[in-house]
């Protein structure tokens, strides 16, 4: 059998003729998709199908109003003072957050401990803060703050911590200022407190007020530590200035923060 061969020359014409062909089917394509980019797809055989619509924002709306991730508010961000007849007498600041007592009077009651949750004076606590109780009243966030200890006998209390209850019908007759009392100096609130001194600060005896107990070891006072009876009378003496006062105390060998008023 012959075979076929092809010279060089003739190799060259087949090349150029299949690279040619090529080049022809290319610009064919080219051409049909210039045609349909250019708005004429509705004339050809092949058409470009319509985009589809954008899918609709779903409303979450109502899902945010079922509030999965919780409601604000137990920080006390945007509370209001409260205008429930409670006096805040002192607070248990402690971590965690359960462990915290706030010392509430209502109205002209006794004063009580209260925990997170508890209902007081109609109001449910949902915080207890360092400086302030965080209140859920009938759906508002309020919050009760400590007396102003530098208001005046007799003056308009400040938001938040109410005043006096004055019963309908009785007349209220103006006197003169009571004489405010003067503090006692810090060797008498020792001697009060019955705190002697141990290692680490100040051991409370007998005489606890609410929010301490007897056995607590005070090792700081508004951030100073009472390491020594000198530190002791100017930390106290700092703390009677500025009206309350933000004890950290030593309690069955955990540290806890307590915050009470000075005057």
């Amino acid at each position: 059998m012959r075979r076929f061969d092809l010279s060089p020359y003739r190799q060259r014409i087949v090349l150029n003729v299949f690279t040619g062909a090529v080049i022809v089917s290319v610009a064919f394509a080219l051409a049909g998709l210039t045609w349909r980019l250019g708005g004429h797809a509705d004339v050809g055989a092949i058409t470009v199908p319509p985009m589809r619509a954008a899918a609709p924002v779903p409303d979450l709306a109502p899902a945010l109003a079922l509030a999965p991730f919780g409601r604000t508010g137990t920080d006390g961000e945007g509370a209001t003072p409260t205008t429930l007849q409670l006096t805040l007498k002192g607070i248990v600041f402690a971590r965690p957050a359960e462990l915290s007592i706030a010392y509430i009077q209502a109205g002209t009651e006794a004063m009580k401990p209260f925990k997170v949750g508890e209902v007081v004076g109609g109001a449910t606590i949902g915080a207890i803060q360092i400086n302030r109780v965080i209140l859920n009243n009938g759906g508002r966030s309020e919050f009760l703050a400590f007396p102003d200890p530098f208001a005046r006998p007799g003056a308009t209390p400040a938001p938040g911590s109410a005043g006096p209850v004055v019963p309908a019908g009785n007349a209220v007759t103006s006197a003169a200022p009571p004489v405010a009392p003067t503090s006692p100096t810090p060797e008498a609130m020792l001697q009060r407190l019955g705190a002697t001194p141990t290692e680490g600060g100040y051991r409370i005896g007998i005489g606890a007020p609410a929010g301490l107990q007897q056995g607590d070891v005070i090792q700081q006072l508004n951030g100073t530590p009472l390491s020594s009876p000198d530190a002791a009378r100017a930390a106290i003496a700092g703390a009677q200035a500025s009206g309350t006062a933000q004890i950290q105390i030593l309690r069955n060998g955990r540290s806890v923060t307590v915050t009470v008023p000075m005057r």
